[in-house]
């Protein structure tokens, strides 16, 4: 091997260099490996700390309870109209210090005969949206994670929707039902 060496020393040739290949392979499988580790340890992290989503089941029903136990039908009016404006509330859970929140995303219907009958109905409707916003917030945020997580949370929550957004238009104009088209607890 010395013999070797010193040819190519002569001829003006490097010598050999069999080591270096050898101990880059090991320290490529080392790097993948505390790789694989690491991605493993940061995903049993997210896993672990992520807040738990509630499964919550968003199949209609046919009529609306509301807390107090009376009940709205949801039998819609003959002519009933269902506003394209989809409205979309997101609101921390009451008693959870922020963690947890709620995304409810409706649309109003109201009766079509009622709206031609009356010729300010729809105009009523629109200058009080504001408010009726702004209810339907304060009410949202004031449930609790138990009253959101209840089997019948949609139905209760329709219900005192209804009744309470109406009480904020004058007599002649009313809501006939709100469709809750995304509920989310997170």
């Amino acid at each position: 091997m010395a013999a070797e060496d010193e040819e190519e020393k002569v001829e003006g040739k490097e010598p050999k260099k069999e080591k270096s290949k050898s101990n880059i392979v090991p320290l490529i499988l080392i790097i993948v490996v505390v790789l694989l580790i690491q991605g493993g340890i940061a995903f049993v992290i997210v896993k672990v700390t992520a807040p738990k989503a509630d499964v919550v089941d968003t199949t209609a029903q046919d009529s609306t309870t509301d807390t107090t136990g009376s009940s709205v039908a949801s039998t819609a009016p003959a002519n009933e109209v269902v506003e394209g404006k989809v409205h979309t509330f997101i609101v921390n859970i009451a008693g959870t210090d922020a963690e947890r929140y709620l995304k409810l995303s409706l649309q109003v219907a109201y009766d079509g005969d009622a709206a031609k009958k009356n010729k300010t109905f729809l105009t009523t409707l629109a200058s009080n949206e504001v408010p009726a916003k702004n209810y339907i917030n304060q009410y949202l945020s004031s449930l609790t994670l138990e009253e959101v997580s209840d089997k019948n949370a949609q139905q209760n929550i329709r219900g005192d929707l209804v009744r309470g957004v109406n009480r904020l238009f004058p007599e002649g104009v009313e809501l006939s039902n709100i469709y809750i088209t995304e509920f989310l607890i997170q």
